[in-house]
């Protein structure tokens, strides 16, 4: 999956997250991660990226 964002939207040198959210996904918990990012493909115009982890590991 980031390799794949990467390649679409090159090195996310300009972007920042804007939101995280933890959220209920089928029983299981989820992170949600909004990313605004600049698209390399469409001229660098901003864009918001929504990754979601369903798999989560605490470390105490």
């Amino acid at each position: 999956m980031i390799k794949k964002m990467i390649e679409d939207y090159g090195e996310f040198s300009d972007s920042w997250i804007s939101e995280v959210k933890l959220v209920k996904d089928s029983n299981e918990n989820a992170l949600e991660l909004i990313i605004h990012c600049s698209n390399k493909n469409k001229n660098y115009s901003y864009e918001k990226v929504k990754i979601s982890f369903t798999k989560l590991l605490v470390i105490n």
